[in-house]
């Protein structure tokens, strides 16, 4: 009969590789969290942004209120984005540019000579991080989109 087995050496080898490798594991799992949480929140701010300019598009005479809760009412995960409009002149030489417009008979251009004015809608969301202490108190994702009208266009922009 054997008095000594070679099984004792193993015993807790388990435990000490989990114990190492425990919090680096937990790291990369909240890194992964706070990843794809910023993503999110980020492609819910850029769309905010769009569809604010897509309705003050559609609806050149809409206050700021009226877009704003247009946003609120329409994109899901808008809760804690903050909003700014600003209207800027932008009616100078060098704004002239050529937009080309898809008919039924093909793709047709036209020269917009005037640009007078220039909406941007501004939404910025700071995202709290799992781990503040590792990834920073947080993280802010702000997208900007711009709708320029022209003295050609039926309504000019406020």
């Amino acid at each position: 009969m054997k008095r000594y087995s070679n099984s004792h050496r193993f015993k807790g080898q388990s435990l000490v590789e989990f114990v190492l490798c425990a919090p680096l594991l937990i790291v990369m799992l909240f890194a992964l969290l706070d990843g794809s949480a910023y993503y999110r929140s980020a492609m819910c701010v850029r769309t905010a942004a769009t569809e604010a300019a897509t309705f003050y598009t559609k609806r050149p005479d809409a206050s700021d209120a009226d877009v704003k809760a247009h946003v609120l009412a329409c994109v899901k995960g808008t809760e804690g984005i903050e909003f700014s409009f600003s209207t800027e002149d932008a009616g100078t030489a060098e704004s002239n540019y050529t937009m080309r417009v898809k008919q039924s008979s093909g793709w047709k251009t036209a020269d917009v000579k005037t640009v007078t004015k220039s909406k941007a809608f501004t939404c910025k969301k700071t995202i709290k991080t799992f781990l503040p202490s590792l990834f920073g108190e947080g993280n802010t994702a702000t997208a900007t989109a711009t709708v320029v009208g022209s003295s050609s266009e039926e309504g000019v922009l406020r």
